[in-house]
């Protein structure tokens, strides 16, 4: 086959369900141009050099991850897969990126199974319409630990790799997905449905998953290792935010660079059996949204607060352990404020059911409730128990008068008896996180893919 460039083994070519094998990139481009929908091209073991446009209903396999390597240019994707008619899967084999998206599909479905993603500069998946579904799917970034503080704090494509796996205005689904080692956000959803399991992402420098709108399903998944760097804002593992509705099983957030997860902006968060900590930053933080509810979950050994609430419509928190939350020092005014509440609640509207709820050895409060002008009936406690040593308080109301007997269900351990019977004074709250302090989905909402490495296909 010296010199023949162009030729390839075609079986069954130009019928529905045929299949056709290239072992090198002219053989590919050329497989590519004959295949029909239903066609399964296999690539053989090797290194196909280019960017490559898959039609709608062809498939491609290759020979497995690290045996064949598609590698794009600077300025394209190395499989491009564009338009609707028929479901592309791609699999058994590693996509590079070295500028550009490794893998772009808009307005198609597509499935990726058994492929690992490598990113030395540029993204990962880019999807804009249509949907994917991901089975063993590795999209692998360049940061680590180790070199994050020398990433640059605007990250660019063309520098570093930015995104792991984007969303805009699509579907995805899948099993087994991890995603590590991106300057900007590991997974980012705008728009979009999601329903994802056993998904793994980590050491990401920014934000680990960002969803701006739409809505996501995360099920026995962990969002972890999320890397402050040199950047201003905070780091965090999880971002909801734009009108969200977030829901998690079994979900482990640990060992941010800030809070676990923030939730702003409107919409609806569920997590149950949650795992947090190590944080350094609240646990969780909402704020501004319309529902949370964090129910048979253990929040542990995180900074600053197990549970942030503030304005937010309706809070519910039951059958969950608040522990050990370490005393973080913060700026508020003019002044350095020591925190370390296990949950702080400001209601200026909405309220708190809280059931059955654990709250031992935090810094400095176990509950927290500043009121505000809240209706006195907006705070429901039951059966929960407030624990500490020291001078650590248990239970605190503030602001507008508490209601005779609010606390009556709280059961006060160790030295949070006597120092709530002493305590007559006042506590400070944090303030709201601005816009400006986390990643925006607006622009990528706005342009595309293009607005995360542009210009398009």
């Amino acid at each position: 086959m010296a010199g023949a460039g162009c030729l390839f083994l075609v079986l069954g070519c130009g019928e529905s369900g045929g299949a056709l094998v290239a072992g090198n990139s002219a053989e590919l481009h050329a497989a590519l141009e004959q295949a029909r929908p239903g066609d399964t091209i296999t690539l053989h073991e090797g290194t196909f050099d280019g960017a490559f446009a898959v039609p709608a209903g062809v498939s491609l396999t290759g020979a497995g991850e690290g045996l064949t390597e598609v590698v794009g240019p600077s300025d394209s994707a190395g499989l491009v897969l564009e338009g609707a008619g028929g479901t592309s899967e791609i699999a058994a084999m590693t996509v590079r990126a070295t500028g550009h998206f490794a893998i772009v599909a808009r307005d198609r479905e597509v499935t990726l199974r058994n492929v690992t993603v490598q990113v030395d500069l540029g993204a990962g998946v880019g999807v804009e319409g249509g949907g994917v579904e991901m089975f063993g799917v590795n999209v692998r970034g360049t940061v680590t630990a180790d070199n994050a503080d020398a990433q640059p704090a605007d990250p660019q494509p063309s520098d570093v790799s930015t995104h792991g796996v984007v969303l805009v205005r699509a579907e995805a689904g899948g099993n087994g997905l991890e995603v590590s080692g991106f300057a900007s956000v590991g997974l980012m959803a705008v728009q979009s449905t999601a329903d994802l399991t056993s998904v793994e992402v980590h050491t990401n420098l920014g934000t680990g998953v960002l969803v701006a709108g739409g809505q996501m399903v995360l099920a026995e998944a962990g969002i972890e290792d999320t890397l402050q760097g040199t950047r201003l804002i905070p780091a965090y593992n999880l971002v909801t935010a734009e009108g969200a509705v977030f829901s998690s099983t079994n979900l482990r957030l640990s060992r941010s660079g800030g809070p676990g997860a923030l939730h702003a902006g409107g919409g609806e968060v569920r997590h149950e059996g949650l795992e947090a900590e190590g944080n350094a930053g609240a646990a969780v933080w909402a704020q501004g949204i319309d529902q949370i509810a964090v129910l048979g979950s253990a929040l542990a050994d995180n900074e600053l607060a197990g549970l942030v609430l503030h304005d937010v419509t309706l809070s519910e928190v039951s059958d969950t352990t608040i522990d050990a939350t370490r005393i973080r020092t913060r700026v508020i005014g003019v002044g350095a404020v020591e925190f370390g509440d296990g949950i702080q609640l400001r209601a200026e509207s909405g309220g708190l059911v809280m059931e059955r709820v654990t709250l031992r050895d935090n810094g400095r409060v176990g509950l927290l409730v500043d009121v505000g002008a809240a209706a006195s009936g907006a705070v429901s406690v039951s059966d929960s128990t407030v624990g500490g040593s020291g001078e650590q308080l248990g239970a605190v109301w503030q602001g507008a008068p508490a209601p005779p007997g609010w606390d009556e269900a709280v059961l006060r351990e160790g030295a949070t008896v006597a120092n709530d019977a002493a305590w007559d004074g006042a506590l400070d709250i944090v303030d709201v996180v601005g816009p400006s302090d986390f990643e925006s989905g607006a622009d990528v909402a706005a342009s595309g893919l293009a607005g995360v490495v542009g210009p398009s296909d």
